[in-house]
This record gives structure tokens, C-alpha cells and sequence, in this order.
């Protein structure tokens, strides 16, 4: 589950903490793996691409200002605030234009997502962004990397991924242990199963997900389309403290934004 959900959980009492007495896995997680007040641990990273249309776009958008490109008016889908994806936009932005404390103030993002909307023809992709990408409905869009890298594999070509060179923020799936549950030392088995090198490893070649041990061997073909490689341009995000802002962001997006859309 997501951090969030997993740190509510953890504040009512439902998850035991799954630390070096449970695996000894724990010890070679990534620092972005692991969270203060959440009893369980990051099972999984994802991060926010950029996905195009290469009938559409000849040369990959390397940037994620691609988005505000005159060109594209009309021409852009993505998920709008509250849901993560325009919110992790918008942090990215705010990180590229001089922000420092997105929780205290996120205005340089807003800004810069106030010029990305008159490109955008919707903020609410049917069924989601990935066909509308490959049909070439719209040309460029932001999406999750593990469900484009599947897409773009089935889309014979129609659509390419690009991480940005400004970087990503991750997006953590975490494992939690039920407190007092049934198969308490079954659960305890699969979760050191589970944050293994070879798990993990095993996971990121099926799905693209990035692992979150640190020890995973992954090939060079599969890690060239995870995060793995440029987990020293993750933009770090206080996850829990986004959830008391969350609402006050999706309200400056819902005046600022929004309504700049064609």
C-alpha cells in the first residue's frame, strides 16, 4: 500500500515493525525506503515519465519544460490534482524553478503548471493516459514508468518513454505485516523473500518497477528503463507531510490551473 495509507495503518495499530529482527534485508534498503512512524518498509519504487508519441515526436523530450511547448497546444494528457501524478508534477516543477520547501510554499510549481495547461487537452485521460499516447489522441503525457514501459512494449513502437533530466520523484509501494495475524511466520518468511536481492531483481526485470535493495543485480537492459541508475536525481518527498498540503495544493490547482486549459 501506499506510504500514506501505510502510516495511517501503523497509527492505529494494526501493523507490527518490520525491521532487522524480521529480515536482515532491511539493512540494505534504500534510504527512501524506509519512513519515520510507518512500520513497514518500501517494497517497490515507481517514478513519473514523460510518454510520446514517436509519429507525433521525432526527437525524445528530455526535459520535462517538453510539456510547455508551444507546439504541443492541444496536444497534452495527464492526471490532474489531487491525484499524484499532477501533484508530483507540480513538485518537480517547483523543484526546477527555485523551490526548496513544497509543503511550506509550492507557487514556483503552480506557476509553471499554470503554462503547461493551455497544451493540455485533459486532465482526466480515458481509460488512461498510455492508449490516448500510442493512438495518438494526444502526442505527449506524464505517466507512471512501470505501467509505460509495459504499454510501450505492446504499442509496436507508437510510444517511447523518457526520465527527464531535471529527474523524478518516486512514487513507494511499502509491505506491512499485520499485527498478530494468522500466519504470522509465514508472513514473516515472504517478507524477507520479498526484499531480497534476487526478489527484487526478479520483480524489476517482469515489471520495471526499481527495486529497493540496494544489493539487487539488475541487467543493463532492464535498468536503463527503471530509475535505478538515476536514483541520484529522485526528488525527495516528505510523503506524510504532503498529505496535510495535499488539499491546499489541489485547491491552488483547481483556481491557477485548471482554467488556463484550452
Amino acid at each position: 500500500m501506499d506510504v500514506s495509507v501505510a502510516k495511517t495503518g501503523t497509527d492505529e495499530g494494526l501493523f507490527d515493525k518490520i525491521d532487522e529482527s524480521v529480515t536482515k534485508n532491511v539493512a540494505d534498503l534504500y534510504p527512501n525506503a524506509r519512513f519515520e512512524g510507518v512500520a513497514g518498509v518500501g517494497v517497490t519504487f515507481d517514478n513519473l515519465v514523460l510518454i510520446y508519441n514517436t509519429d507525433a515526436i521525432k526527437t525524445a523530450p528530455g526535459s520535462w519544460n517538453a510539456l510547455k511547448d508551444s507546439a504541443l497546444k492541444g496536444k497534452v494528457a495527464m492526471l490532474s490534482a489531487p491525484d499524484i501524478v499532477g501533484i508530483g508534477t507540480t513538485i518537480i516543477m517547483d523543484h526546477m524553478n527555485g523551490g526548496t520547501d513544497f509543503i511550506k510554499n509550492i507557487d514556483a510549481g503552480i506557476n509553471a503548471m499554470a503554462e503547461v495547461a493551455p497544451n493540455v487537452q485533459t486532465w482526466e485521460p480515458k481509460p488512461e493516459v498510455y492508449p490516448n499516447v500510442v493512438n495518438g489522441q494526444v502526442s505527449l503525457g506524464v505517466g507512471w514508468n512501470a505501467r509505460s514501459q509495459v504499454n510501450a512494449d505492446g504499442s509496436k513502437g507508437k510510444m517511447k518513454v523518457v526520465l527527464p533530466k531535471e529527474g523524478t520523484i518516486l512514487q513507494i509501494n511499502t509491505l506491512n505485516l499485520v499485527k498478530g495475524g494468522p500466519s504470522s511466520e509465514a508472513a514473516r518468511k515472504f517478507v524477507d523473500y520479498a526484499l531480497s536481492p534476487e526478489a527484487q531483481a526478479a520483480f524489476t526485470a517482469a515489471m520495471y518497477y526499481a527495486p529497493t535493495n540496494s544489493k539487487s543485480s539488475v541487467s543493463a537492459d532492464v535498468s536503463e528503463r527503471t530509475v535505478v541508475k538515476a536514483m541520484d536525481k529522485v526528488i525527495p518527498v516528505d510523503w506524510i507531510g504532503l498529505s496535510k498540503v495535499r488539499d491546499q495544493i489541489t485547491q491552488d490547482w483547481r483556481r491557477k490551473v485548471i482554467p488556463l486549459s484550452r
